[in-house]
């Protein structure tokens, strides 16, 4: 089974609609690609960092989302904590979102999500 297909199994579990590799993101040329951490997909042994597109939402929120993906890697809890401390003042209703929040608080430096 290919990459594709088991990101797109990986949908439910995330609260995501459509899921793409950096790779794909990155070939797409495309600017609107928020980062929803890195996950180890069943069958595979490798991280693969998995990106959303959300091509109406804010920059700023983008940003953010971006710089708490980058805080986890770098294992920076703190930092990761005051992230997305303030992307819950805003998002209300973004349940991948939700979703990413609660797995960066869950895994620690750099970990990815081990989906079953």
């Amino acid at each position: 089974m290919n990459t594709a297909a088991r990101l797109e199994g990986a949908n439910k579990p995330l609260d995501t609609r459509v899921l793409v590799s950096r790779e794909a993101a990155e070939r797409s040329g495309l600017d609107w690609f928020r980062p929803m951490g890195a996950v180890t997909l069943r069958g595979r042994k490798t991280p693969v960092e998995i990106f959303e597109p959300v091509p109406d939402m804010a920059e700023n929120q983008r940003g953010l989302a971006i710089a708490a993906v980058e805080a986890h890697a770098q294992g920076d809890a703190e930092r990761v904590k005051a992230l997305t401390d303030t992307i819950l003042e805003s998002v209300h209703d973004d349940d991948a979102m939700m979703n990413l929040i609660q797995r960066l608080r869950q895994t620690h430096k750099g970990e990815s999500y081990v989906l079953g």
